[in-house]
């Protein structure tokens, strides 16, 4: 059952910041997921970040469990899940279609985009988390934007440090370990050096125009 905020608005809501693999948006260039599809799509929205405290008291319970992106229609229905947004969207605005029409194009980019958004969590909970020594600032101000609606900068590393705990404490339910680690970033190597190679040729990953795949 689709649910509703009660609440309606101008523009379309993204519920979502940065740091989060499916929606975020560190800089202008930096781009993933529901974010790109929105602005290749050529759909206005805004976008709020989920410390936001509407989000925390008021999207949050409606969902059920803390979840990014949620989208939040002008008529205040709720879409939670980021490929539910793009199928609904295709079907709302014909112009430009980002989902393939011929079945082989269809299956491979649903195929690349479960690889990417998906498959390679390892890699990036890797990154993230055994290197944080490297970026703790960056990694704390970006959970900040997700849980905190404190003001000052101490009270935030408070609110995100347990948080920034447990996220990192998933690394060995994803074999994320020292015996795993070498095998994590060849694979990431390889997969950079394959993408290189293809995108000399072509700037997207079915050819000349965006897909779930690149998103």
């Amino acid at each position: 059952m689709l649910k509703n905020s009660g609440t309606t608005h101008e523009q379309t809501i993204l519920w979502a910041g940065p740091g989060s693999a499916w929606a975020r948006c560190v800089l202008p260039d930096h781009r993933t997921r529901i974010y790109s599809y929105l602005i290749k799509k050529g759909i206005p929205f805004q976008r709020i970040f989920p410390g936001h405290p509407r989000f925390q008291h008021e999207i949050v319970p409606l969902i059920g469990y803390f979840v990014m992106p949620v989208m939040e229609l002008q008529n205040g229905d709720l879409i939670q899940d980021s490929t539910d947004a793009m199928h609904y969207w295709e079907r709302e605005v014909s112009e430009r279609p980002l989902i393939p029409a011929t079945p082989q194009q269809k299956v491979f980019s649903a195929l690349l985009a479960f690889f990417g958004a998906e498959m390679m969590l390892r890699i990036g909970m890797h990154y993230r988390w055994n290197y944080l020594n490297d970026d703790r600032p960056f990694a704390e101000a970006m959970f900040a934007n997700f849980f905190s609606n404190a003001r000052d900068v101490e009270s935030k590393r408070k609110d995100t440090a347990p948080i920034m705990d447990y996220f990192g404490g998933f690394l060995p339910d994803l074999a994320i370990t020292d015996n795993t680690v070498d095998a994590i970033e060849a694979s990431y190597l390889d997969i950079l050096d394959v993408l290189n190679q293809h995108f000399l040729c072509w700037p997207y990953l079915l050819g000349g125009r965006p897909s779930p795949a690149d998103f």
